[in-house]
């Protein structure tokens, strides 16, 4: 299992609520706390009307997180969806490299640059050459393995 996205602007702490009463959401408005999450770090979860499922409440430190972590980490740490993080940002006006984006980017591109090194190392004529005799080696396994 891999390891959970890093926090930058951590800890969050959940807002003080009661389930059945209200708090108020950034985009949505007032909305009455139907439950409290069971994720990584717990959240009130309010619904919108009785079709719909519901959504953590946009507020407090989840508002701040939307703004600072990367949209892996809020996924994790929420349990919501892709589409949820970035309906959030644009309401929010968040631009697409915040700092937790450009963390993940970095590391993601610091692992790039060690995969092109492995591969050049790999294609040095000693690894070649380790490579071509391990193949004779094998091909004349198999033959003797045929006649034998």
């Amino acid at each position: 299992m891999p390891d959970p996205p890093k926090l930058l602007g951590g800890p969050y702490a959940m807002p003080r609520c009661r389930v059945g009463k209200p708090l108020f959401d950034t985009i949505r408005g007032d909305l009455v706390v139907a439950t409290i999450t069971d994720t990584p770090i717990p959240w009130p979860f309010g619904r919108v009307s009785r079709a719909c499922r519901g959504a953590p409440i946009l507020t407090g430190d989840l508002e701040r997180a939307v703004r600072v972590e990367s949209n892996q980490a809020i996924q994790y740490y929420w349990g919501v969806s892709r589409w949820t993080v970035e309906r959030w940002r644009r309401a929010l006006g968040v631009e697409r490299m915040n700092p937790g984006t450009a963390a993940v980017w970095k590391e993601l591109s610091a692992s790039k640059v060690q995969s092109a090194r492995a591969r050049r190392r790999a294609r040095s004529p000693a690894a070649r050459r380790k490579m071509s005799l391990r193949a004779k080696a094998a091909w004349a396994r198999r033959k003797a393995a045929q006649t034998g």
